[in-house]
């Protein structure tokens, strides 16, 4: 059995490895980890810093973080069904 909250804080920080480590959605989970991992990258590397305007990057912040709390959700709910079953 694994534990919601930590599979929902893997979730939360690289969205995609709670997946992995729940054994479930692996294909899934795989795939946005590469796509978080590859996100960030490339943001650090070539968008940022956004000197002209910093709007982009707040809303670019804005969804980042939606994304990880749906990611986290998701997570803690799949764990939680597999402890009830």
């Amino acid at each position: 059995m694994k534990n919601p909250v930590v599979i929902a804080l893997l979730n939360f920080f690289l969205p995609g490895l709670g997946y992995i480590v729940l054994g479930r959605k692996k294909v899934f989970g795989a795939l946005a980890l590469i796509g978080s991992v590859a996100g960030w990258v490339w943001s650090f590397t070539s968008v940022l810093p956004f000197e002209e305007d910093s709007t982009v990057a707040i809303i670019a912040a804005l969804l980042t973080v939606f994304y990880a709390i749906a990611f986290a959700y998701d997570g803690y709910m799949l764990a939680k069904e597999e402890q009830l079953v």
